[in-house]
């Protein structure tokens, strides 16, 4: 893997970031979407947020916080000198990186499908199939409201 300096890791992020929106976009109503369909879309989905979709051969688990620790200890190695900008959690309260990531991922699925979750409760997420689930029951909940 090749070190990155910062102009290469902000292009990084901004293919990574497009790549998890492409994902994101095939789904429109997901009423009628095919839970396993929409659970491996959202795998890919955090492959894509977590830098690891473009690994010769992506990390096959669906552990949330396995690929979370994957994606903190990969982008320690794109370029050690520009941690900075990969590491959020000196400005959160000194939680960890990866559950900082775990987080702002939810955040960011919870703002592209419009529904509320508290943020407190991702910790208790485990993998990317339970994420899809609560999202789908999120969904549902709200469309026959």
């Amino acid at each position: 893997m090749a070190i990155l300096d910062k102009t290469g890791i902000i292009k990084r992020l901004a293919v990574a970031d497009a790549h998890a929106n492409a994902e994101l976009g095939r789904w429109g109503d997901l009423g009628e979407a095919d839970p396993a369909a929409f659970a491996e879309s959202i795998h890919r989905y955090v492959l894509c947020k977590f830098l690891l979709d473009d690994e010769e051969e992506p990390p096959a688990t669906h552990d949330l916080n396995e690929l979370a620790q994957l994606s903190v200890a990969k982008a320690g190695r794109l370029n050690p000198n520009e941690m900075t900008l990969l590491d959020v959690s000196r400005h959160c309260g000194a939680t960890s990186s990866y559950m900082t990531k775990k987080v702002l991922l939810f955040m960011a699925l919870s703002k592209h499908f419009d529904f509320a979750y508290p943020p407190v409760n991702t910790a208790d997420i485990e993998t990317t199939d339970e994420l899809a689930r609560i999202i789908q029951e999120k969904k549902s909940c709200s469309q026959s409201a």
